[in-house]
């Protein structure tokens, strides 16, 4: 029989194992039955050092004796938060990607102003760039809308920050656009 006390916040959490060679990852998955806490959130401590959450033997690979101590961090992932946060990720992969096309928007500007366009063609080259600008502007002002729309009561302080941080990306995006067209 192998013993560890698992601190976790204020709780701690007698563990047994009856197995002969318990692993990392067999404590991991110990702790996320008891906390709710899965193990990608989970970050193992032992005398200072974090655990690779893995298939390496507590006690012969990592020298952790029978009535040891280990602390755990993480925090329960809330269904509803994991929901918000697919949706502003999906909203940042987006922006990113408006991000490519504004970029491209910037090189075909400077193409032109360089010359690599015959001068009677600028007007339509320009306008089809203002266009697209345009097109993005009104991309990210849908997107913008769409984090608006989440509910901000109901999430996490960390889905907040990941929101208001998605929302200053997307900002920053909507000023590269504007710069665009003022040149234009």
């Amino acid at each position: 029989m192998y013993q560890l006390t698992v601190q976790h916040g204020p709780n701690k959490h007698d563990i047994v194992f009856t197995e002969h060679a318990p692993t990392v990852h067999d404590l991991a998955m110990h702790l996320e039955m008891i906390t709710q806490v899965p193990t990608t959130h989970q970050k193992l401590i032992y005398k200072g050092k974090q655990m690779t959450i893995d298939y390496t033997t507590l006690q012969s690979d990592l020298n952790i004796k029978s009535g040891s101590k280990v602390m755990m961090l993480g925090l329960k992932v809330d269904p509803q938060d994991e929901q918000y946060t697919m949706t502003i990720k999906k909203v940042k992969a987006e922006a990113v990607a408006i991000e490519f096309a504004i970029t491209d928007f910037e090189q075909q500007h400077k193409g032109v102003q360089d010359g690599h366009l015959p001068s009677e063609l600028h007007p339509e080259a320009l306008k089809g760039i203002h266009k697209k600008c345009v097109g993005c502007v009104e991309q990210l002002m849908k997107l913008l809308e769409k984090l608006d729309s989440l509910i901000t009561s109901e999430i996490s302080e960390n889905v907040k920050r990941l929101k208001k941080s998605t929302i200053i990306y997307i900002q920053a995006q909507l000023t590269r656009c504007d710069a665009v067209m003022e040149k234009l």
